[in-house]
């Protein structure tokens, strides 16, 4: 089975989303103008998606001011 969990800039992390919906979801509860998503993310099958806190934080940004990412976490992980 396969979890979500929000990682974040400042070093707390967020775990148990049962999908990457509710992970997106959860991060724009926080950050209402964030910018979720690049090349090859977990919606092109990565293993991780980058957010920023707008779009123009993560304009040419190539992830140093990310506010955090949403990691996939399979079942070894999360035992």
């Amino acid at each position: 089975m396969m979890t979500y969990a929000i990682q974040w800039n400042h070093g707390h992390t967020d775990t148990g989303f049962a999908s990457y919906e509710d992970a997106v979801e959860a991060v724009y509860t926080v950050l209402s103008e964030a910018k979720i998503g690049h090349s090859g993310d977990i919606a092109e099958g990565g293993e991780r998606t980058l957010f920023w806190a707008s779009a123009e934080a993560a304009e040419n940004d190539d992830g140093a001011r990310a506010a955090g990412s949403i990691r996939a976490r399979h079942a070894a992980e999360v035992r």
